[in-house]
């Protein structure tokens, strides 16, 4: 059985508030290392979005995951982040394979991260690259979709 691993950065890494959903996320993402990938970090709403970007000096900072019973749950997680695989442009965010880096030492690793599929024109930029929640609070927020109950 192979492993797959994703890179969090947002609300599948500090927590979604929702206790059912938190509790599930837990007992299925093994948190392992913090890393970081290429990228840049917007604030959209009350969650974050990373964008893919070419420039080596901009990173998005988060952890690498172990998916326990990956198939099953990059479905679920699918839905999560409206990812649609038959058509990955249509939905709010796509899952893709990206190169992390660990934190400590800079060791490599190729795992799933979900990018936001839009342009961020109006979003707030986080520079820093670590997304930090509710520090966009008084903003107004945009509609999170609901995720799907287990």
């Amino acid at each position: 059985m192979s492993r797959e691993y994703l890179f969090v950065y947002g609300t599948l890494l500090s927590g979604t508030g929702r206790r059912s959903l938190d509790r599930v996320l837990r007992r299925h993402l093994r948190p392992l290392y913090r890393a970081r990938v290429r990228g840049r970090l917007y604030q959209v709403g009350r969650y974050p979005a990373a964008v893919p970007t070419d420039n080596g000096r901009e990173h998005v900072q988060g952890h690498v995951v172990e998916l326990r019973q990956a198939q099953r749950w990059l479905k679920w997680l699918d839905r999560y982040e409206d990812h649609r695989p038959d058509d990955p442009e249509r939905g709010e965010y796509r899952r893709e394979i990206v190169r992390s880096r660990r934190l400590a030492d800079g060791r490599p690793l190729d795992c799933w991260i979900y990018v936001y599929t839009a342009r961020p024109k109006f979003a707030h930029r986080i520079r820093s690259g670590s997304y930090r929640p509710g520090r966009f609070s008084r903003r107004r927020a945009s509609r999170r979709p609901r995720a799907p109950q287990c």
